[in-house]
């Protein structure tokens, strides 16, 4: 290893030729290095800022500062979370957060996201009657399906108006105050805290059903425990409509609940091998291949399916209302507007990618990482020598480097090779 490292460090590469590389008779001086130990440490010390130089063939778009944290975070990752394994898993990197914080902020996205629908909803609502004052309480969405279909958004807010005992705001908004969506109820801060906790909910149920490994392609699976829920799910949906609002609307709100109850208790994916795939980049376009799937699958199966089955369960509530393409545009914007959630719910749950998309956030902040992390790692691996790539995970080059990385008062002095001004394309004269 003292070999290798040593050749990183003072053996130049072609387009680092110049007089800013370390001398190698410094290894020679028994005063600065009385001992072995204090060798191997100065060549540990100096071999990232050494692979990470600044040459022309290829660039990188971080300093050897930089490379050299992001490094140390991951050592001690690997050290300390991760119980001193050696393999970089980008899926394994979520355990940089620990299991109930990464829980809450899936549950406050899912959450901020079904109020932003909400508020969707509510504009389409309030604009519509700003504008079209005259055609009644529906405004323009009386005559045009696709503003049935967003009025659809609005369903819920509006529910939440009647059930709770807070008075709805009886006015519309011009288009120049939209902003006052965002103080109003139901769409705003007052009720931010109903939302953020059925994010917490929904983001809960799918977390059931959640993996730690990443996904290859979709499947549905059932087994007696889930098939019993959602069977008493939907008997019980159906009792209680069916009590207050006759048969027909009971049998229309249980097969809805009885959909939604299959979709989130068999909606999975099959894991993938992680031994066998050619790399990480390989691992993870498929397991974004899942994740798209899975958000996918509940979207158009609220907009298509739920949109009827809701417009014939609103009919049989009330003995004055006639099913019409109102009602059925109406019910697939709200069909829809249930799929977004339940979809994002299961997608950030049940594949590796949706939650790695959350962590990257977390590791650009603390760890400085950029966007792209298998960039950096891939970088790291094919173009410094710094990590080498076994299938689809990446390990340090040797285990002795992440130790030494991973111990906090490992801080490298400074370093001729890491203040070196970048080398000149032209030849020494």
């Amino acid at each position: 290893m003292a070999l290798f490292l040593a050749r990183t460090i003072y053996n130049p590469r072609p387009d680092e030729a110049g007089p800013y590389l370390p001398d190698p008779a410094d290894l020679c001086d028994t005063g600065r290095f009385p001992s072995e130990t204090a060798l191997r440490t100065h060549l540990l010390n100096a071999f990232i800022p050494a692979a990470f130089r600044p040459h022309s063939i290829h660039p990188a778009p971080w300093t050897s500062a930089r490379a050299e944290h992001i490094l140390r975070k991951v050592a001690r990752h690997l050290e300390r979370r991760r119980h001193g394994t050696v393999d970089i898993a980008w899926w394994e990197l979520r355990y940089a957060l620990p299991a109930p914080v990464l829980a809450a902020v899936i549950g406050s996205v899912v959450g901020l996201f079904t109020l932003v629908l909400s508020t969707a909803g509510r504009a389409a609502w309030l604009l519509g009657d700003y504008y079209f004052p005259f055609l009644g309480d529906c405004g323009v969405h009386c005559d045009n399906p696709v503003g049935k279909w967003l009025r659809g958004f609005g369903v819920f807010p509006n529910f939440l108006a009647v059930v709770l005992p807070i008075p709805l705001a009886d006015h519309a908004y011009p288009p120049e105050d939209w902003w006052l969506l965002f103080l109003d109820w139901p769409t705003g801060v007052a009720s931010a805290s109903i939302y953020i906790a059925l994010g917490f909910i929904v983001g809960g149920v799918a977390r059931l059903g959640s993996r730690s490994v990443p996904a290859r392609r979709l499947r549905w699976s059932f087994n007696l425990r889930t098939l019993a829920l959602g069977l008493l799910c939907s008997l019980t949906t159906g009792v209680f409509v069916g009590l207050g609002y006759g048969r027909l609307a009971g049998l229309s709100w249980a097969t809805i609940a009885l959909s939604i109850c299959t979709i989130t208790t068999g909606l999975t994916a099959l894991s993938a091998d992680a031994r066998t795939a050619a790399s990480p980049i390989t691992l993870l376009r498929e397991d974004q291949r899942s994740f798209a799937q899975i958000l996918l699958v509940p979207v158009i199966a609220g907009s298509l399916f739920l949109g009827p089955g809701i417009a014939l369960g609103h009919t049989g509530t009330d003995e004055y209302l006639a099913l019409s393409d109102h009602l059925v545009f109406l019910g697939s914007g709200f069909g829809f507007w249930v799929g977004c959630i339940l979809g994002l719910a299961l997608a950030l749950n049940r594949t590796a990618s949706g939650r790695f998309i959350l962590i990257r956030l977390y590791l650009i902040l603390f760890w400085r990482m950029p966007w792209n992390v298998l960039a950096f790692l891939d970088d790291a691996h094919r173009n410094r020598g710094v990590l080498r790539q076994v299938g689809s995970v990446y390990q340090f080059r040797h285990v002795d480097l992440q130790r030494h990385l991973a111990t906090p008062d490992a801080t490298p002095p400074a370093s001729p090779a890491a203040n070196a001004p970048p080398p000149s394309t032209n030849p020494p004269s």
